[in-house]
Order: C-alpha cells, then sequence, then structure tokens
C-alpha cells in the first residue's frame, strides 16, 4: 500500500497554499505549481505517460492561469496518454460562464467555482478516493524523503480507554509507518505518546495492512 498522490496547479499563491495544506492534513504526497508546464506529461524524461498507471490519483487545476488553461492542460494531457481517471480531475474558476461549466461537466471533469466551500471538495475527494488503487504503483516514485528509525511509542483509540504499543519504522516529513499488534483501520484517528521527533499527539491512520509472517500490522499514519 502507498501514500495518495495530489497533482495541484493555480497561480494564486493562497489558493496553491490552502489546497496543499487541506490536502496534506488528508494524508496526500502533494506536487503543486503555480505554471501548468510543471505537470510531469510536459517532462517525458521523468513520466511515461504511454501506460495505465498514472503520475497521481486525483488532480485539481485553475482555469486562467499563464501560457494555457486549465482545460487545455487537461487536453494536453489526454493527448500524452495521461493514465490518471478523469473523474479524479477537476477545475476550479471564479470567472466561467455557465455554458463553460457544462462543456467541462460534459467532459467528464468535476468542477468548482471559487470561493468553494472545502467540504464541498472534500465530499468530492470521498468519491475520488473509492476509484483510488493503493495497492497499484504510480508512474513517478514517491516523493517524499523517509527515514528509517526504530522508535517505541504508545497509543490509545477515541472510543477505548485501554493503551496500545507499537514501534515506529520510519519518518517522513508528514507522518510514520507504525507496526503493531493491533488491528487499525482506514481513517481512524489514534493518540499518541512518545519519544517523536515532531509534534504528532494527534494522528489519522491513511492505511493498514497485515504482517502475515510477524502476526502483527503495518500502518500509515499521518500527523493531524
Amino acid at each position: 500500500m502507498r501514500k495518495r498522490r495530489a497533482l495541484i496547479f493555480d497561480d494564486e499563491p493562497i489558493v496553491l497554499d490552502m489546497l496543499k495544506m487541506f490536502l496534506s492534513r488528508r494524508g496526500y504526497e502533494v506536487i503543486s505549481s503555480p505554471d501548468p508546464l510543471g505537470c510531469p506529461v510536459f517532462n517525458n524524461n521523468n513520466c511515461d505517460c504511454h501506460n495505465a498507471r498514472p503520475c497521481a490519483d486525483i488532480m485539481i487545476t485553475d482555469y486562467k492561469m499563464p501560457g494555457m488553461t486549465g482545460l487545455e492542460l487537461l487536453k494536453r494531457q489526454k493527448e500524452k496518454g495521461c493514465g490518471l481517471d478523469i473523474r479524479n480531475k477537476a477545475i476550479i474558476s471564479g470567472y466561467l460562464d455557465d455554458r463553460a461549466q457544462a462543456t467541462i461537466g460534459q467532459l467528464g471533469y468535476a468542477f468548482f467555482r471559487k470561493p468553494f466551500r472545502l467540504a464541498e471538495l472534500s465530499a468530492w475527494i470521498d468519491t475520488c478516493e473509492e476509484r483510488i488503487p493503493l495497492s497499484a504503483p504510480l508512474s513517478i516514485p514517491r516523493k517524499e524523503h523517509r527515514q528509517p528509525v526504530l522508535i517505541y511509542i504508545t497509543y490509545s483509540l477515541p472510543s477505548e480507554q485501554a493503551k496500545f504499543s507499537g514501534y515506529v519504522t520510519d519518518l517522513s516529513g508528514s507522518g510514520f509507518c507504525l507496526k503493531t499488534a493491533q488491528d487499525l483501520s482506514d481513517k481512524e484517528h489514534i493518540f499518541v505518546s512518545g519519544d517523536l521527533p515532531m509534534s504528532c499527539s494527534t494522528a489519522a491512520i491513511r492505511w493498514t495492512r497485515r504482517l502475515e509472517e510477524e502476526n502483527s500490522f503495518a500502518a500509515g499514519v499521518n500527523c493531524a
């Protein structure tokens, strides 16, 4: 199992930073750029766009950007053989008329008018995640650096008073991988106590898998 990844393109720094923070808190690795030419389809040395594997799981692009519109970017991606499900792509804008919005919908993309509500965007992402195969690798290797460690921690669940324990086996900028005897559920929250090198008292489980040979579980944890 891997971490979900999002691509974001918007030349408004405030919107770009807000979306990066929002998706990072949902457990995503975020690749962002104010320039649509930052899309991997324009760099064939780093992105094999002609296979079935996409380079990300969801994509959000502004409509009005330097050099090309968001719709033109999506067209170029299609021409290059982008493997990302079009239902997991969205255009955001505060300027489009009803006709342009209808065109986006007819092509199969989502549309959100600025200023949009994060609850509305979150509901769309929930639907997208039902189509994301986390067992399938992406075409670009993981960007986030992982540091191997072995740190003992204890944690508790909101629904239980009992304490559980486990070992953090690697750290990244957004969270850690936990090895434990307790079977945890995706999107479950835990309260953490331990000697971690970052503030992570509350965390969310983003993925889990059983380690059959060790009779234990591994979980990807995102710090809240």
